[in-house]
């Protein structure tokens, strides 16, 4: 994970068979019904409100919790 990823790219990896729009809602829905996932994410300043994109350790982060989309 060389940099910085947006929010939709990194959703889609984990749901490729839905729009971009779709995908991004359903991990933001992976995230805040997991409360360790969602602990270990702001621990690194992770807002799911105003998120737009995830840092290199933010997407270690959900590979760890969510596995390789």
């Amino acid at each position: 994970m060389s940099g910085y990823i947006f929010k939709y790219q990194l959703a889609m990896a984990y749901f490729p068979e839905v729009k971009p729009e779709t995908a991004s809602k359903l991990l933001s829905k992976e995230i805040t019904r997991n409360a360790s996932l969602m602990a270990a994410l702001q621990a690194t300043g992770y807002d799911h409100r105003t998120a737009h994109r995830f840092s290199p350790k933010q997407q270690q982060i959900l590979i760890q919790f969510l596995d390789e989309p």
